[in-house]
């Protein structure tokens, strides 16, 4: 009875809200994670939404000016790809943890395969394909 009370009252304003709360110190976030009573993965979700924010906001879905925050990458190594963006200078803790500076890192690390896909629907599920894969590498190192 709980978990479904949980499910149906407070996950849905906790996933509504992600993409702002995300944003948050890391204490607050890890409160706001143990408010989960460990029934889902929410900070992946938060990573996903955060994620799959900045593809519409790159691929002008939404209507968010990105001339002064995607600036694609001045070189490519072999941990950045043709659809990597520079991350921004950030001088305080707050700056580097909110959604540009914080998602951009993410985005950084997401193969190109899964970056340069055009449509919506195939990047929804290669990007759940890719989040599942690596948190299972990483489940399995632990």
């Amino acid at each position: 009875m709980r978990k479904l009370f949980y499910n149906a009252y407070i996950l849905p304003h906790l996933d509504y809200c992600c993409v702002i709360w995300g944003n948050c110190s890391r204490s607050l976030e890890e409160k706001i994670v143990r408010l989960q009573l460990k029934w889902t993965p929410l900070e992946d979700g938060t990573k996903n939404a955060r994620i799959l924010m900045l593809y519409k906001i790159r691929n002008q879905e939404v209507n968010i000016s990105t001339s002064h925050k995607l600036i694609p990458t001045d070189r490519i190594s072999r941990n950045t790809s043709t659809n990597s963006f520079q991350i921004p200078q950030c001088n305080t803790t707050i700056r580097k943890e909110s959604f540009y500076p914080r998602t951009i890192r993410d985005w950084n690390t997401l193969p190109s395969s899964v970056t340069s896909v055009s449509s919506l629907e195939s990047f929804m599920r290669l990007l759940t394909n890719n989040l599942v894969n690596s948190s299972l590498v990483l489940n399995h190192q632990c």
